[in-house]
């Protein structure tokens, strides 16, 4: 089935090397909007997009584009001439990623240069490429000079394909894993666990995220949410506790809940205390709270690597 996404695209030329870009333009006009074209080597002819509309106001400027369409898309750092291919199954974090961004929220406050970990991403579709400037460091997106936050999953998978050893890298390479898991077997059981049974240290997600309120994280990575449509933070806290968009991830064995279920415990060891999940895979198990899967078990090697408390919109 054929999807119409309205998709952020800036037609750019990376030039070797560098982070700035050159705009390609030669206006020629179709259906109220205005589009560039030019004929640029290696550009096979990228476009620039300028809506000609006030019913996308105030997200960034558009193009339609059919997903169908995407022959490929692939990534290239700053340090290296390699292009990485980004697995088919995972082109919804990049297009997806690029979708309604609300430029006047996302649109990064700081406006500096950016640093030099700035990489491309170059989705190719039937007719067009598209190069985007990406700025790892900072999860700054380049559209028509502005840098403007991205999602959050536009910010996992891009450390998970350039930094793959990070720890933002290794947190995508975990939650991927059971993504593709649940895909293959989306069995949801309706046992539920008492409220007070997912306590981590005596308090629910949102006792947690009032007291990381008050904490100063380490390290903070700025990306768009989609939801809230508000700019948050991918956070690491000393107490061993990581913060992601609407998920929290204990990382200690110091936490527990009432039962004692806490890192490093054996997979049997806590079915026997806390019984079979809602959600049952090798390397994830999610226990509802309520209507929601709120609890969560992730596990490496049949043991918790990390415990899990996650709030629904």
């Amino acid at each position: 089935m054929k999807r119409s996404l309205l998709l952020i695209m800036t037609a750019l030329v990376i030039l070797s090397g560098c982070a700035d870009a050159k705009q390609i333009s030669t206006p020629t006009e179709k259906s109220g909007t205005t589009t560039d074209h030019n004929e640029n080597k290696g550009s096979k002819g990228a476009t620039i997009i300028k809506e000609g509309t006030k019913e996308l106001t105030p997200y960034v400027k558009t193009t339609q584009i059919n997903n169908e369409d995407v022959t490929s898309i692939t990534v290239r750092s700053s340090e290296s001439d390699h292009s990485i291919d980004v697995p088919k199954e995972r082109y919804f974090a990049i297009l997806d990623g690029l979708y309604w961004l609300d430029e006047g929220i996302a649109k990064a406050d700081e406006q500096e240069k950016p640093t030099k970990s700035v990489a491309v991403i170059r989705v190719e579709t039937k007719s067009d490429i598209y190069e985007i400037p990406y700025d790892l460091a900072t999860n700054r997106l380049q559209i028509e000079g502005d840098w403007i936050y991205a999602y959050d999953y536009t910010l996992l998978i891009m450390h998970s394909l350039l930094a793959p050893e990070s720890d933002i890298g290794k947190i995508d390479t975990m939650l991927e894993e059971a993504r593709i898991e649940f895909d293959k077997n989306p069995t949801v059981t309706d046992t539920h666990l008492i409220d007070f049974e997912a306590n981590v240290n005596g308090k629910d997600y949102n006792g947690w995220d009032k007291e990381l309120k008050n904490d100063e994280a380490t390290s903070r990575v700025k990306f768009y949410e989609t939801g809230t449509k508000m700019v948050n933070a991918l956070s690491f806290y000393t107490n061993g506790i990581i913060a992601l968009n609407r998920q929290l991830l204990f990382t200690d064995p110091k936490y527990k809940t009432q039962d004692g279920i806490h890192v490093g415990m054996p997979r049997e060891k806590a079915l026997k205390k806390l019984g079979e999940p809602n959600v049952k895979l090798a390397s994830h198990w999610g226990y509802k709270v309520g209507d929601y899967i709120r609890f969560h078990l992730y596990f490496e090697k049949d043991t918790i690597k990390w415990i899990s408390l996650s709030m629904p919109l």
